[in-house]
């Protein structure tokens, strides 16, 4: 499992961000966009699987 998220992550490159979504984050969270990528570009990328009830 791990692999293959690790996989699909590597050929991410970044994300789309409509007008509507692009200004959402900052106003709920005080979050930019840019802020809301970097947790999936940066190295070791580490994660726990969570259980689904």
């Amino acid at each position: 499992m791990m692999t293959k998220i690790n996989k699909i992550l590597s050929n991410c490159t970044g994300f789309e961000w409509d007008s509507g979504n692009i200004t959402k984050n900052w106003e709920k969270h005080d979050v930019l966009f840019g802020e809301c990528e970097q947790i999936f570009f940066n190295k070791p990328l580490i994660y726990k699987k969570v259980p689904v009830f």
